[in-house]
Parts: C-alpha cells; sequence; structure tokens
C-alpha cells in the first residue's frame, strides 16, 4: 500500500480479511452477497458511517476485489465477491462452443449466437449447464453483463416477439453480443469517402495500441443510446453500421494500414451517413448536430467510465492526410481540436496543403471561432458580400436560376418571386426568410457550388471562395440540385416540345427552360413526390430526352432501390408503357420491383400508384441497399 498517499486504515484491513473469509462461503460460485450483510460486517470492524462505507467498497472496487454498483438501482443491493468468477460467466456466450447435433429448441438459436445474437432460451440453459445460475439470479447476472457492456438488450418488432417484448416475458428476449462475432468476415462494401452523403471520417489510433474490447463496447455504447425497434444494425467483429436518428446512421469500422516505417497499425474508423437523401448519389450532408452527437459519444467512451468501471485509454484523432493518394503507405495529420483550417505536409518532398474547414463546419464546437460558411462578419461586410453577390450573378444573367435554386426558402408567393428583377432581390428575400444571415452564409457557398462559379469575388476579407471547393452543400435539398441540372440540360427545342406537350389547350412560349421549370413546378408537374413526377418523366423519355430523365433516375439503380439497375422495371424509371398502365399510376406491382428496393405496399401499391406506409420505410429500404456484403 505504498502507492497510497495516506496510511491504509486498520479497520479496513480488518474488514478485507473478513471478506475473504466470507468470500469462500458464499454461492454460487461466482460469491454473490447481500449489500446489507456486507454493512453489518463493516460496523463490526468499526466502520459505522455510511459515507466511510461507501468509500470503502468504492475503493475495493478500484482495485478489483469486489464488484459493487451503487448507480445501478438492479445491482446495487447485491456485492460479487470474486470478480474473477465473472469470466467464466460471460465465456459461457462469448467461446462456447456449438454442439455437432444441438436439440432441435436450440439450432435456430446457436446459429443466430454466432451472428451476436442471444436469445434467453439459451443463455438460461449454458447458465445452468455449467452450474453458473440455477435461475434465482439470472436477472441480476443479465443487468451485471449489460452494465459491463458484455450485452446489450434488443429492441424487436417481430411478430413472435411484440408481446414478450413489451412484457419482458422470460424466454422471449434476445441480446446483442458483439464479442461473439466472428473474427473473419467477409468484406463489406461502402459508399466512397468522398460521398457528400457521408461525412468526411475521423480515425482514432490508440498510440499503437487497440483493445480487442474496444470496438464491441463501443457497439454496445451506441446500441444503448440509439437503439430503434425494427431497425436492424449491420454487424461484424469489424464493422458495424448503427441507426443513429430517421435521418443520420453511424458507421464504424477497424481498418488496417501499413505506415511510412512500415508497421501495421489497426485505427477505428469513424462516418456519420445521412439516410433520408432522394437517391444514393445525393449530395446531402450530415447534419452538424448529428456529427457532433456521434463525435461526444465516441470519445466519452473513450475517456473513464465510472458506471462501467473501465478506465480511459489514451486517444489521438487523426485524419487521412492528401499525400497519401502519392505514396504507397499511409501517412496521418493529427487533429487536435477543429479550430485548424488547413494542414501542409511534405512527405512526398513537395509542399501539399490539406483544407479541413469541412471537419470544423460538421464536428467543430459551436462557441469556437468558425469560419466558412459559419463565420459571422460585420453588418457592412455583408451587405457589401450581398452587393458583389447579386452583380456577379445578375452579371451573368442567372436571375431565373437562382428563382429556380431558391424556391424552397423564399419567403414570396410565387407570383412575386417571378416580378423579382435582380438577384437583390432574392438575396433580401432569402434573409428576410432567416435562410441568410451575417453568421449564416451557407446558402451562397451551396449556391457557388452547385453553380461551379468558384472564380467568384468580393470585396469583402471573409469572402464564401477562400475554401469553397471542399464545401459540402446541405441547404440546396438533392431534389433541387437535380432541378437545377435538368434546367442546364434542356435545349430551347425541348422546352419548346415539352410547352405542346403539358399546354393542350393554349400552347405557352417559354423564353428559357428556367421559365418552364418555374412554370411546371407552380403547376406539379415537376414535383419532389416521386409518384407526381412519374407522368413528367415518362413523357421525357417517350420523346428521347433521356438526359434530362436520367438526372433524376441515376441513383436508383445498382441496388439503390429498383430492379434493372433504374427507377423501374426493364432499366427505366417508368418502363416503356408500363410503368403507368391503365391510368393505374404504377403498373401491378412493377413500378418498383417486389424486393428490390420498395416493396409492393411498402412504398408505391400494387395497383393505384400512392404511397402506402410512411416514406421513412420506403427510405430505409433504399438505404439498405447502399451497404451489403459482397
Amino acid at each position: 500500500m505504498k502507492a497510497l498517499e495516506k496510511p491504509f486504515p486498520l479497520k479496513w484491513m480488518r474488514f478485507r480479511c473478513d471478506l475473504q473469509d466470507l468470500r469462500g462461503k458464499k454461492q454460487p460460485s461466482f460469491s454473490l452477497c447481500p449489500l446489507k450483510e456486507i454493512k453489518i460486517l463493516t460496523s463490526k470492524n468499526g466502520i459505522v458511517e455510511e459515507k466511510n462505507k461507501s468509500v470503502l467498497l468504492n475503493f475495493l472496487y478500484d482495485l478489483g476485489e469486489i464488484v459493487y454498483m451503487p448507480d445501478n438501482k438492479l445491482l446495487r443491493d447485491k456485492v460479487v465477491l470474486d470478480p474473477m468468477r465473472l469470466v467464466e460467466i460471460v465465456t459461457q456466450f462469448v467461446t462456447v462452443v456449438p454442439p455437432k447435433y444441438p436439440s432441435a429448441k436450440f439450432r435456430e438459436s446457436f446459429d443466430k449466437l454466432d451472428k451476436g445474437i442471444l436469445e434467453e432460451d439459451l443463455l438460461r440453459k449454458l447458465w445452468k449447464d455449467s452450474k453458473v445460475d440455477n435461475g434465482k439470479n439470472f436477472e441480476f447476472l443479465v443487468a451485471l453483463m449489460i452494465q459491463l457492456g458484455f450485452i446489450c438488450e434488443r429492441e424487436t418488432t417481430s411478430s413472435q416477439d411484440v408481446a414478450s417484448t413489451s412484457t419482458k416475458s422470460v424466454g422471449k428476449r434476445s441480446f446483442f453480443v458483439p464479442l461473439r462475432l466472428a473474427i473473419k468476415t467477409s468484406k463489406v462494401r461502402q459508399l466512397p469517402d468522398d460521398s457528400q452523403s457521408i461525412s468526411r471520417p475521423i480515425y482514432y489510433d490508440f498510440e499503437g495500441y487497440l483493445p480487442d474490447v474496444l470496438f464491441p463496447y463501443l457497439i454496445i455504447e451506441f446500441l444503448n443510446k440509439f437503439q430503434k425497434e425494427g431497425v436492424n444494425p449491420i454487424l461484424a467483429c469489424n464493422y458495424a453500421e448503427l441507426y443513429l436518428d430517421e435521418n443520420h446512421h453511424v458507421t464504424l469500422s477497424l481498418d488496417k494500414f501499413i505506415t511510412k516505417n512500415d508497421e501495421r497499425k489497426f485505427l477505428l474508423k469513424m462516418a456519420i451517413k445521412r439516410t433520408d437523401s432522394f437517391d444514393e448519389t445525393s449530395n446531402e450532408a450530415p447534419s452538424a448536430e448529428a456529427c457532433k452527437l456521434v463525435l461526444s459519444t465516441v470519445e466519452k467512451s473513450f475517456e473513464q467510465s465510472k458506471d462501467g468501471g473501465r478506465r480511459g485509454i489514451p486517444f489521438k484523432r487523426c485524419i487521412p492526410c492528401r499525400c497519401s493518394d502519392q505514396l504507397d503507405k499511409k501517412h496521418f495529420q493529427i487533429l487536435k481540436d477543429f479550430q485548424c483550417r488547413k494542414f501542409t505536409c511534405t512527405e512526398t518532398g513537395k509542399s501539399v496543403t490539406m483544407d479541413v474547414t469541412c471537419y470544423k463546419r460538421l464536428f467543430g464546437a459551436d462557441d469556437v471561432g468558425t469560419s466558412g460558411s459559419n463565420q459571422e462578419i460585420s453588418e457592412n461586410e455583408f451587405l457589401q458580400l450581398l452587393t458583389d453577390t447579386a452583380a456577379w450573378f445578375d452579371g451573368l444573367g442567372y436571375l431565373k436560376i437562382l428563382k429556380v435554386l431558391y424556391k424552397d426558402h423564399l419567403s414570396k408567393s410565387n407570383v412575386e418571386v417571378e416580378r423579382a428583377s435582380s438577384v437583390w432581390d432574392l438575396l433580401q428575400d432569402l434573409r428576410a426568410s432567416g435562410s441568410l444571415s451575417p453568421s449564416n452564409l451557407t446558402i451562397l457557398y451551396d449556391t457557388i457550388t452547385v453553380t461551379k462559379q468558384f472564380g467568384f469575388q468580393s470585396n469583402v476579407e471573409n469572402q464564401p471562395s477562400e475554401d469553397i471547393k471542399d464545401h459540402v452543400v446541405s441547404m440546396l435539398t438533392p431534389f433541387r440540385q437535380k432541378v437545377y441540372q435538368l434546367g442546364v440540360e434542356l435545349t430551347k427545342d425541348e422546352v419548346s416540345k415539352l410547352a405542346r406537350l403539358f399546354n393542350n389547350i393554349l400552347v405557352k412560349t417559354y423564353q428559357d427552360s428556367w421559365s418552364m421549370i418555374m412554370d411546371f413546378e407552380h403547376r406539379g408537374i415537376i414535383d419532389k413526390d416521386f409518384t407526381k413526377l412519374v407522368e413528367f418523366l415518362k413523357v421525357l423519355e417517350q420523346n428521347g430526352m433521356t438526359k434530362a430523365r436520367k438526372i433524376f433516375i441515376d441513383g436508383m439503380s445498382s441496388g439503390a432501390g429498383a430492379s434493372s439497375g433504374a427507377g423501374a422495371s426493364s432499366g427505366a424509371g417508368v418502363s416503356s408503357g408500363a410503368g403507368v398502365s391503365s391510368g393505374a399510376g404504377v403498373s401491378s406491382g412493377a413500378g418498383v420491383s417486389s424486393g428490390a428496393g420498395v416493396s409492393s405496399g411498402a412504398g408505391l401499391s400494387s395497383d393505384t400508384g400512392e404511397c402506402q406506409g410512411n416514406y421513412q420505410g420506403t427510405r430505409a429500404t433504399l438505404y439498405s441497399k447502399k451497404i451489403y456484403y459482397c
């Protein structure tokens, strides 16, 4: 006890001796003792005050001599006197080898166990057969395993488990056991890191040492906090895709790299994915709130966890350096905080600059000095910036283009918007609607990025152009960007043809594609609701405007939610003459093929073409195809 700053009390030493004697007398094998009995023993040794008793028990817990969880109402009334025997309890479900010929009752349960799912009936059997527990302390042991991070109770909505989930009836629960997942798993194909629907990944380096249990514990942490009924995570020993909220999923993985010193190093990779996008190729970025929540959850789990009894582990937050594209071995930059805007690297012999503003925007603290789209500028600078922006885009003749791009953010009526005579009028409307302010220039960043006006110049020092090429579009939705692409793609002849096709009584003359798009959106011909957009896409296909039609169809193909690589049957968003049949809206079960992304009755009904269920269900189905085992 020389390491202690103060002498070890003699009363505590006597209590420890009595505790050792009690340890050999208790049953079952892991020596479980009621807290009341322990406190009686402390009183006999002269430790009377409740505060001192708690200090003593917590101290012995820190030393690993007992397991004492006063903050957990299911565990606080009992003390485990022999923590080493807990190893036997855990190994019964983590390392157990399924019998060659299991009984019919448990055959399916053993199959699920190898996939990381432990059913309650099987757990009871394993503990009973090994004489760990005869059933009397089952609930205590389950709560202890959950508290220590070995298992996590599943939320299920399957037909056979609905009743048991709500009543917690015996034998019907099941648990996630990440430690049980196989060591070798199939590689998981993911969306590329440069996809704008995924946050830039952050890697964690644990100074060359990555504890085996850290990744399973992290999975448990997320499942406990964010698990949702009916949403099944994708789990492997080195990869996990977990639900965060209705709009985001979290991906965690263990990636192996070879460093410049020829060292093999495993790093923990974290990224946040947007799941409510219009399609797989959309540019809608994860929200900053979601990114900060995930960052906080991950890094807090690395720090000291009082409830779980685990000590913190040192780590370094890092990101792949841009120079790695030119090297055979990976080089990482240490990301100490999110205040840095750029890194400069000379690993290749040349100076390579890497912009990291996007990390600051997504993960940086709100009270940290910001830059780019979140940098607050003075009122005079703001007005100068608006003046320069209006002059730039008016000079390009982009007034109608911006009317289309800003449609979702303008507060004025369609008639008033059509009467706007300058870009300045639109910018003032954006300011009035709250979409543009001195502290929020995001929509200006979005505008420059979408229209590719990277040469924009302003007399304001903090103009939105310095780091614009790394900007992630967030306020202009994926659908709005597709409408913009449509306007760019359509020729004058195609605009004239569409004018005749959609104006049967009195043919309108549109000056350009943007005038037509504004009219079509006002009339509901072009709409973000895919069921309303179907007729417009069909007309585009029938009249040979394949490139224009492809703008909306791209991303619905190749596992993104439709058969034969497109939005509907026969490789087309709406098959030729079949996607809409006899006024039914979508041909029977074919608007999107059954099981290919939106099953019949899940997204489009088999005979009416109307949405059944909620759009979120459709979205989840589309999303589930993005990552799969190959």
